[in-house]
């Protein structure tokens, strides 16, 4: 409960601490969150804010918060330790209030003169705990480490303003393009533009062309043939841009009043100087449309042809992203882990597939041939791979059996190496003569161990036939006997094909046939001695002595104890040697 009380302590004053610290970045002011996380478990990432992962010295110690801290690289992201400092004093501390919050919650609200006085020295108690634990909380937590992702440390004397150093110190990881449209002159762009000034950036220092200013390239890029309004805040608004609202909306505004962007809403386009704060939200914005010629649209037809699709005129933007997407699963069907080679590098496919309209087909067809190239190579690849993985697999499945065979030894250098170098669509096939060699060496193997068991149950099943009890019994106690014993039947392999063999190993390894064909013998002498013990249910089994004999004195000492062990047991019966 002290365990228990004491991190709820922590975790909830870390939490007063910090709940009112304000994070403000660049000169733009723009407000940014950070999140407190306690727990064994790291912070969910993503979310938009800067994670500040607080863990104390009673779970872990400190190295372990500091090597995290190293792992994280350049990650946004704070880690704190707090130390365990004043153990035994912050035990008392919280056992006292405790202590004195029982006693007064338990006695009741006292009537007499003398219980009044004595809640009243108990609550005295209690405000004296009170202070002392929260006292020693705040003075534990003001000695938090705090580090950078990365390792670094933040200097400083109070919790919140190392937390807030740090923080501070991850806006530019966070937000590492976020310079280019720090400015708290944004709104002033935005009033300009709406009175119709042509030179409307001049307001937060841009000289020249719209187009050319950081914050309009960006928004062109990202709008192609078409972007909402809400996505393109929501995208510039994040990671790894975290621009302020009003430059998003005042580069929207300056640009379609440029003409480099058109701008239409649910009751058609916008004209000029119709676009506003209110409406950019709703509207939908793309760049001035890219023309293709027929030649080039015939082009394209022609190379999704190539990638599976018949396309007919004026399908070919519908046609395009399940070419790209077709491409993108060829390319992953066309390499692998090893042995296969890697998979071919598709960056350019991923560019291809985030542009839409007509911007995408004409990159398409910029790369036509390169494209071209691909979907045959990678086709003919992808029908290698089909042939030659599933022989490479069972080169594997042989060489797991086969590995305490001398055969081992000499193919096991090979097939790392097809692997290391991922050499498996190499020609000439380099798995087809090492498949032979391990089908012979388990071949051999199997046949080996098959016919030394068949030899042992032939020789047992001699013996047992010779036994003069056997005859006497029944055929169902004969069949019992060697159930029981199993002594009945014996694997059957098959030792055809490299698949017959993997299927024999599947339900028998050559270990099992080999421990059969030494069990054997001792399961036909148990068999022997439980077909006398049906004809003679009381007949006992003497084990013969071992022993060494020299002469014939020694020999005759032998048999006399021999004989002395079965006389004493043929007095209860007959006996089994």
């Amino acid at each position: 409960k002290l365990a228990g009380e004491r991190s709820q302590l922590l975790k909830a004053q870390c939490g007063e601490i910090l709940k009112k610290a304000k994070l403000l970045h660049g000169t733009s002011k723009e407000a940014r969150k950070f999140d407190l996380h306690f727990g064994a478990d790291a912070p969910p990432t993503g979310t938009g804010s800067i994670p500040v992962w607080v863990r104390d010295g009673w779970d872990v110690p400190e190295k372990t918060v500091l090597a995290d801290a190293r792992a994280a690289g350049d990650a946004a992201a704070v880690f704190g330790f707090v130390p365990k400092r004043q153990d035994e004093e912050l035990k008392q501390a919280v056992a006292s209030y405790y202590a004195a919050t029982a006693t007064i919650q338990g006695k009741g609200t006292p009537t007499t003169p003398e219980g009044i006085e004595a809640r009243k020295a108990m609550e005295t108690r209690q405000e004296q705990a009170l202070r002392t634990r929260d006292g020693l909380i705040n003075d534990i937590l003001n000695e938090t480490a705090v580090y950078m992702a990365g390792g670094d440390p933040v200097a400083g004397v109070l919790l919140e303003a190392k937390v807030l150093d740090g923080v501070r110190a991850c806006l530019d990881r966070l937000y590492p393009q976020f310079h280019l449209a720090d400015s708290a002159d944004w709104h002033k762009v935005i009033e300009r533009s709406r009175k119709g000034d042509g030179d409307a950036l001049a307001a937060v220092g841009h000289k020249g062309d719209p187009e050319s200013h950081p914050v309009s390239k960006a928004l062109l890029a990202f709008v192609g043939s078409g972007k909402k309004g809400t996505d393109i805040r929501k995208q510039f608004g994040g990671a790894p841009y975290g621009w302020p609202q009003d430059a998003v909306d005042a580069a929207l505004l300056v640009l379609t009043a440029a003409g480099s962007l058109q701008a239409r809403t649910a009751t058609g386009p916008v004209g000029k100087g119709g676009l506003d704060q209110k409406t950019i939200a709703a509207a939908e914005f793309r760049v001035e449309s890219i023309t293709l010629t027929k030649v080039e649209l015939i082009a394209l037809r022609s190379l999704f042809k190539k990638g599976g699709f018949n396309t007919a005129p004026g399908q070919e933007s519908a046609d395009a992203a399940a070419f790209l997407a077709r491409q993108i699963k060829l390319a992953d069907d066309a390499g692998g882990d090893p042995p296969l080679p890697k998979r071919p590098d598709t960056a350019h496919l991923s560019d291809l597939a985030g542009r839409i309209g007509n911007d995408q087909l004409k990159a398409i067809h910029d790369a036509k041939d390169r494209l071209g190239q691909e979907v045959a190579e990678w086709q003919r690849v992808k029908e290698v791979i089909a042939k030659r993985l599933p022989r490479w697999r069972q080169l594997t499945a042989l060489l797991h059996h086969a590995a305490d065979l001398p055969v081992a030894a000499g193919v096991r250098p090979e097939v790392e190496a097809v692997e290391t170098n991922r050499t498996l669509l190499a020609d000439p096939d380099p798995v087809p003569g090492l498949v032979d060699k391990l089908t012979d060496a388990l071949r051999a193997a199997l046949k080996q161990a098959h016919e030394a068991c068949v030899t042992a149950l032939a020789a047992g099943e001699a013996a047992l036939e010779a036994h003069p009890a056997w005859e006497k019994l029944t055929p169902d106690q004969r069949y019992a006997v060697r159930d029981k014993n199993r002594v009945r039947l014996i694997p059957t392999v098959a030792l055809g094909s490299a698949d017959e063999i993997l299927g024999t190993l599947g339900t028998v390894k050559l270990s099992e046939l080999r421990a059969i064909s030494d069990a054997l013998p001792g399961r036909f002498t148990n068999a022997t001695t439980d077909a006398a013990k049906l004809l003679e249910p009381k007949a006992q089994t003497v084990t013969l002595p071992n022993a060494t004999v020299k002469d014939e004195a020694e020999l005759q000492a032998w048999l006399d104890d021999v004989k002395a062990r079965v006389v004493a047991k043929l007095k209860e019966g007959p006996v089994i040697l």
